[in-house]
């Protein structure tokens, strides 16, 4: 009896998933593409707060990372379309800049930043052409997680650990996008991200709490190879 009940459930989540994926390949209104972006920060840091006496020029510089991941859209009509970016963690490199005198030259921190990503694009298609273009505007939310402080800082400063602050910020894209087939399509992408967040450094010397400001506004070049459903 209860074979029977499975198999018959089963068989109805099979009808439900085929006549689903038989709803979108009709409707053309979802696609999908594959990731490969290049983040590149454009960190502007305040000086670390607690430092100014002993090293004026005391900052920091986050380096660039490569990623892959995936984007998820649905086309509300033929102008305007949803996207959902989906990335790992991004590695976030941290260096040290004027700490020198620390004995700190070459690393502060390493952490992990998740970027979950919603963006409304307005699509312009080029007629009698495979190519179209798109431009949007979104809003992104970075969480840091797994933060890391260099060797060098806590023989500098001994117990020194770092935390950040997550951020909500806007994000801008334009893209263009060209059909290789009726289903497959390449496309390529520039990006915006605007994030900001606070670090605070604790340690076990008088030189505690230090802070900092840092926008790190990374440019972003995002390459896809997409599908139509």
């Amino acid at each position: 009896m209860k074979k029977n009940v499975l198999k018959a459930t089963t068989n109805k989540l099979i009808m439900v998933c085929l006549l689903t994926l038989n709803t979108l390949s009709a409707s053309a209104s979802w696609s999908s593409k594959v990731l490969i972006a290049d983040l590149s920060p454009n960190t502007k840091a305040s000086t670390i707060n607690g430092l100014e006496n002993v090293a004026p020029t005391s900052t920091i510089n986050i380096k660039d990372d490569t990623n892959i991941g995936l984007s998820v859209l649905y086309n509300i009509d033929s102008n305007f379309q949803i996207e959902m970016f989906f990335f790992p963690q991004w590695d976030i490199d941290i260096t040290p800049e004027g700490l020198d005198s620390f004995g700190i030259s070459t690393g502060f921190a390493k952490a992990k930043a998740l970027t979950p990503t919603i963006i409304l694009n307005y699509i312009t298609n080029v007629e009698n052409s495979d190519f179209s273009f798109y431009a949007g505007a979104g809003i992104t939310y970075t969480k840091f997680d797994d933060i890391e402080v260099d060797s060098s800082v806590t023989n500098a400063l001994p117990g020194s650990k770092l935390r950040l602050s997550n951020s909500t910020g806007a994000i801008i894209q334009l893209g263009v996008n060209y059909d290789l087939t009726e289903n497959m399509f390449l496309s390529l992408a520039y990006s915006k991200i605007y994030i900001d967040t606070s670090g605070e450094i604790t340690n076990q010397t008088p030189l505690t709490p230090l802070s900092l400001q840092v926008d790190i506004n990374p440019n972003v070049l995002i390459f896809g190879l997409g599908y139509k459903f």
